[in-house]
């Protein structure tokens, strides 16, 4: 792959779950998994390559930092470069959709749980092209 995969999400079987779903389906093969924001943040921020590309799974409601916080910080440490993001979440509140259209980094929206349904279209859409070809 020509790009790291990190799953942000802090219930542990959603990470199991959905890792698994992402080698089967060939989507990622070495899927990194982080139970809090926090510690994906500390990640991000050891990164020395500059060219790498980075997509990030990420779940909207987390205990100490959300979603929408990483992403915040994340634009003020400006580390948003060649990362993209995909919120995975098992919210049903409309407002979530709509304050993602305010960060154009976020390429994609699923519900848990995925499926290879759900990454086949994530990976054939625009965005996610976009995205492997920059």
């Amino acid at each position: 792959m020509n790009y790291e995969l990190l799953m942000v999400d802090d219930d542990e079987l959603f990470l199991v779950l959905n890792k698994r779903e992402l080698v089967k389906s060939g989507f990622h093969l070495e899927p990194k998994s982080f139970l809090d924001a926090e510690n994906a943040l500390t990640h991000l921020k050891t990164l020395d390559q500059p060219d790498k590309k980075t997509l990030v799974f990420l779940d909207i409601n987390m205990p100490q930092m959300d979603g929408w916080q990483f992403l915040k910080k994340l634009r003020e440490l400006n580390l948003l470069q060649k990362i993209r993001h995909v919120l995975v979440t098992s919210s049903t509140d409309p407002k979530d959709k709509i304050i993602a259209k305010d960060y154009p980094e976020i390429i994609g929206f699923l519900e848990k749980p995925i499926d290879k349904y759900m990454l086949k279209d994530l990976s054939e859409g625009e965005a996610f092209q976009q995205f492997l070809n920059t």
